[in-house]
This record gives C-alpha cells, structure tokens and sequence, in this order.
C-alpha cells in the first residue's frame, strides 16, 4: 500500500545537523582508532626490543664479557634476562656511547672484550644502533629490524643415521661440517641427554629442527623426520632452545618455556602424560632465563634464581625430595641464587652465584660428585670445586667451567669423558687436563666439549661415530683439537654428535 504521505528530501538544517554529528562522532572515534594503532605499532616495538636485548644479552654471556652501568639518557624496557636501556625521549646520546643494561636488577660492568672492544649505542627514541668495534649489529627504526649480523654459522659432526646433522645427509662425518640451511643467522643452539635432533634459534625469534621426530619432538604436527632444518612451531619470539632425550624447549623473550615431543614422564609439564606434537606452553612458571632437557625430564631457571623441574624423577633428578615423577613443575628443595643449570640423563646440575656446584639425581658412577655413589633426592653441595660459573650434564658424568678458565669433570669415564687421561670413574672433581682460557663447555652421552677465547674447540670422550671432529673414531682421554674451527663461541653435544656455534 502507497504512504498517503509524499516523500520530501532533508533540508539544509537537517544536513548540517547530520555533517556535525557526523563531525563529533569522528573526532571522538579518530583519537581510539589512532590510540590503538600507536599501541600496536609501541608493541611491535617492544618487542623487537625484548628480542635484541635478549641476543644482545647471550652475546655478553657467549663472549664472557659484563654490560656497563645504568644512564640517565636511556630509558629501561624489562625483559626477564635483564633490563635493556633504550635511548630516552628527549635526550642526547653520543654516537660512541656505551650500550648499557643490568641483570636481575643487579648492575652489570662494561662489554670489553680481549682487546679493549666495546659495544656502542646511538640514536633516538625514534630509532637506535648498536655496534661493536664500529661495526654495525642492528638497526631499529620505528619498532623494525633493518639490520641485524649479529648472528653465527653452524657446524655439525659425528653421527648422522637420522640426519642430525642436519647436512641434507645421514651419512656421519669425521669433521665439523657447516648446517648450511640455517646461514648465518643463528642466535643460539643447545642439545643434550640422547637427543637424536637438532634445534637452532636464529634472530627473527624463529625456531628450527631436524633429524629424528619420531616423537614429534619438531612441535610441527608431525611426525616425519628431516635431514636438514627448517622451520617449526610458529615462533617469532623464541631467545633459546634445548633438547631433552625426545622431548624440546622453547624459551620466549616473555620469560614463558613451550615444550612438545614425547611425554610418558610429564617431561613436557603440562599436568599430562599426553604427547605433544605441536607446542604448548608450560603453566606455572614466569620470568624464566634459562632451559635445559634432560633425558626425560626438564629444568627451567627464574631471574629469581629459582630452579623449576618436572618429568621423570626415578632417582630424585627432580630435586624435590621424593622419586615421584611429577607432570608439572617443582621447585628444587632448599635451593636459590642459581644463575646456571643443567639436566643429565638421570641427574641435575646447578651453579650458584657463589660459585659453588650443586647436584642430584642418579649417582651410580659418581656422577653427583660428592665422594659417593648414591643417589640424591636433594640439591648435595658438589666437594672440594669453587669458583664455578658454568655446568654441562652427559648421561653419567658432569663438567664445569672456573672462573679462572679451567674446566673440571666428574663421574663415568669408560670413555675418557673426564678428561684427565684416564677411563677411571671419579666420584669427585678432578681436573681435565691441559684446558686453560676456556669460555664455554657442553657435554651429553659420553662426550665433553670446551671452546677456548681464542675460538678454538677442544673435544674429549666416546669418539664412535667421529663426534670430536678431529678425523677419527678414536676415544679420547685428554682433549684433542678439532679441526678446522677457529671462530667457536658455543657447542652442544648430542647423542653422538656436536653443534658448533661460531662468529662470522
């Protein structure tokens, strides 16, 4: 039916009723809208910082050296390894002025390597550099990575049936050969227990893997092995990594740990036994520093100093007290101020700020080191070893590095994995021979590793499959050189093969 009333248009008041509302409405709406996109883009910002300042941290731990003291002219962004001071709105920064941050609150000295290096920031809130020695390592402009060298080459050795190795191969090899997938992009790498894969974190925060997934221990959906890396898992954020026996952990720049792979044990934390082929993050624990998988159970460290365990606890690895395997995370009886840990197959490894060496778990071949051979369900104070800064775990021995740059080792030693000339198992710390100026030790299986200042990596243990990278399947007592690498600033060592990290 036809409205007896005819239509009529607006008038000119009610059109200019309609512009200003139209008006107010967009000038309340314009600031919400632009609002959001500020944050959004501070957020982005942000965390590119976090990521930065977190490989910039690892970069001062690779090269034992100590970041410089807090400014004024810099503003803080708290990330769990630390602090990382950015160039405050408003102030003048130098172009030679030194990058600062402070750790768990604590401040830290100045980066000075060997050679009187430095590592420089300039720039303004609206985008920064950070250098070393002049050279660039990144560029930030407005929350966007332009540049980044600040990353390493891979190099893989020893055994390689399930292509963990990563070569595109599983045939072994004798010396250390580049992972060339992941070019020189890569932030940092860690495998231990039995681990027959390897993972890499490179800078954009992502994270790869090879070799064997019979577990789905890539965090892909999969369970289908590769010989050579690629990425897994989504990740944009990931600052570490570390492979447990068939288990992975993640580390994000937000302090939370994401595990996926095998989980008969709990090892993955989720309060299940339920295996995992893509990640999930772990609940209960915050702020976290640091990762390590054990064979089957993992380690997580706080900025707090706290040690979180969970997994299989058949001799007390856990730490708790008790051989209750536990599918969600502990906190290690009695123990705090730890700044390192490491998970063996059955045993872990803590060092505390004091320098002191503490240990539990599995102790069949002394691997506690406290003169015995029986296990501990608690942290037991490691006997007669001082002035500790770094440990590594192999399935029944244990290393750790000095302060003064000698390494010392403890436990089985069929293999000569102790390192002092002998297959005599020590049940106490003894010193591995001919080691000084170390910076870095690893150590799974039956194999230890130390990479010296001057780049060099020396290798000692069960030689099988050609792990020691010195040409041979030999077993080594004392430590031997590996070939052809000079510019090493880390390693990690698998079930029987060794990751190399060095500078470009």
């Amino acid at each position: 039916m036809r409205s007896l009333h005819p239509r009529r248009g607006f008038t000119l008041i009610e059109l200019l009723v309609v512009i200003a509302i139209i008006a107010v409405l967009a000038a309340i709406l314009f600031p919400v809208f632009a609002s959001a996109r500020e944050k959004a883009r501070q957020s982005a910002c942000t965390n590119n910082q976090r990521q930065l300042a977190t490989a910039i941290l690892l970069w001062a731990q690779d090269h034992d050296e100590q970041l410089p003291a807090a400014s004024t002219a810099w503003s803080t962004i708290d990330i769990d390894r630390g602090v990382l001071l950015c160039p405050t709105a408003g102030k003048s920064v130098s172009p030679a002025y030194t990058f600062n941050a402070q750790a768990s609150g604590k401040a830290l000295g100045e980066i000075q390597d060997a050679a009187g290096m430095l590592l420089t920031a300039d720039g303004t809130s609206g985008g920064y550099t950070l250098r070393h020695n002049g050279k660039l390592l990144a560029s930030f402009v407005d929350g966007h990575v332009e540049m980044t060298i600040i990353g390493g080459k891979l190099y893989a050795c020893g055994g390689n049936w399930l292509g963990q190795l990563g070569i595109g191969s599983t045939t072994d090899s004798k010396t250390a050969v580049q992972v060339g997938a992941l070019g020189t992009t890569v932030l940092g790498t860690d495998t231990g227990a039995d681990a027959l894969h390897g993972l890499a974190v490179t800078l954009d925060g992502s994270v790869d893997a090879w070799g064997d997934n019979s577990s789905g221990q890539y965090g892909d959906g999969t369970t289908t092995s590769r010989t050579t890396p690629a990425k897994v898992g989504n990740f944009a954020s990931a600052v570490a990594v570390s492979a447990g026996g068939y288990h992975s952990m993640v580390l994000l720049s937000d302090g939370t740990v994401c595990t996926c792979g095998l989980n008969t044990s709990g090892q993955l934390g989720d309060g299940t036994n339920t295996q995992h082929l893509t990640p999930i993050t772990v609940p209960g624990v915050s702020g976290i520093v640091a990762i390590s998988g054990g064979g089957v159970h993992s380690m997580a460290l706080s900025a707090g100093g706290t040690v979180y365990t969970w997994g299989n606890n058949g001799f007390g690895q856990l730490g708790d007290g008790t051989t209750t395997f536990r599918s969600s995370p502990v906190t290690m009886s009695g123990l705090g101020g730890v700044v390192g840990i490491a998970g063996g197959d059955a045993h872990s490894v803590m060092v505390k700020s004091d320098g002191s060496v503490w240990t539990c778990g599995a102790n069949g071949n002394g691997q506690i080191g406290d003169g015995t051979t029986t296990s501990r369900y608690t942290p037991t104070q490691v006997s007669g070893i001082t002035g500790v800064k770094m440990a590594a775990a192999g399935n029944s021995h244990t290393v750790v590095l000095k302060s003064d740059g000698t390494v010392w080792a403890w436990g089985y030693n069929g293999f000569g994995q102790v390192g002092d000339g002998t297959t005599t198992n020590r049940t106490t710390p003894v010193q591995v021979s001919g080691l000084s100026n170390v910076v870095f030790i690893a150590a799974a299986s039956y194999t230890s590793v130390a990479v010296k200042s001057d780049g060099t990596v020396w290798t000692w243990g069960f030689n099988v499959s050609g792990q020691l990278g010195d040409g041979t399947t030999t077993n080594r007592s004392t430590p031997v050189q590996m070939s052809g690498i000079t510019k090493a600033k880390a390693a990690g060592v698998g079930s029987n093969h060794v990751f190399v990290l060095c500078n470009l």
